[in-house]
């Protein structure tokens, strides 16, 4: 189902990072890479992530609730686990899936399926029926931002409880505001490689305290296509 495709795709997007390579200056920015890399700097992603909490999925008419566990260790390594019952009890998922070494690993419990690398990348494909970058899109829910090549009219806003950093990433706007401690409040991104329905991707944070349990609350919206993941911690 789409919904267990979109949460497995958080955990892959995990192990991208984000890469600043090649430099492209644009007004009032002397370097475009310094300032992505500063501003993301305290993001609150930077560090390893330990979140257990409940998750609401609403996608094309349907809904899941569920309990979400995601547990990420440097360089590159992320776990995720969920289990859900539908409404009305008519359909269950659980399932655990892995980035360990650049490879996804996809453990379907429920139906006893085990998808791995390649092949798993092909299932979150057809699960989701989209024709975009959904790594690259989940990378920007987690903490990523494209490589400074790809970003152009950067504009920096400093403000006395936060900042907001600005511009375009081939040729559509986005926005990023930062909370006063640096954290990431709020993003808005262009779906990347979406030809068809140019969507925008819109991710709202709530952080609680330090450490790497501070992230309270997440949800995150494809406001085309009208889907919405939230989700809420249940251990701050």
């Amino acid at each position: 189902m789409r919904f267990r495709a979109l949460l497995v795709g958080l955990a892959a997007a995990l192990s991208l990072g984000c890469v600043s390579s090649g430099r492209r200056n644009a007004p009032g920015i002397v370097d475009p890479c310094v300032v992505l890399d500063s501003s993301y700097g305290g993001s609150g992603f930077s560090s390893p992530l330990a979140f257990v909490g409940k998750a609401t999925i609403d996608a094309n008419q349907y809904r899941v609730r569920g309990v979400v566990r995601l547990e990420t260790q440097p360089p590159n390594n992320v776990f995720l686990e969920f289990s859900s019952s539908m409404l009305f009890g008519n359909r269950i998922e659980d399932f655990f899936c892995s980035v360990v070494d650049d490879t996804l690993r996809i453990v379907d419990r429920e139906r006893g399926n085990y998808f791995e690398g390649a092949v798993a990348e092909q299932f979150l494909r057809e699960q989701l029926s989209m024709d975009f970058a959904i790594q690259q899109t989940l990378a920007f829910v987690l903490g990523g931002h494209p490589r400074c090549a790809r970003v152009d009219e950067l504009v920096l806003d400093s403000r006395p409880k936060g900042g907001v950093l600005s511009g375009r990433t081939d040729g559509r706007p986005f926005r990023v505001e930062f909370s006063e401690d640096g954290r990431v409040a709020e993003v808005a991104w262009p779906v990347p490689a979406d030809p068809v329905v140019k969507d925008r991707l819109r991710v709202e944070y709530e952080w609680a305290g330090d450490g790497p349990s501070g992230l309270k609350r997440m949800t995150i919206y494809l406001e085309e296509r009208e889907w919405r993941c939230k989700l809420v911690a249940t251990t701050n």
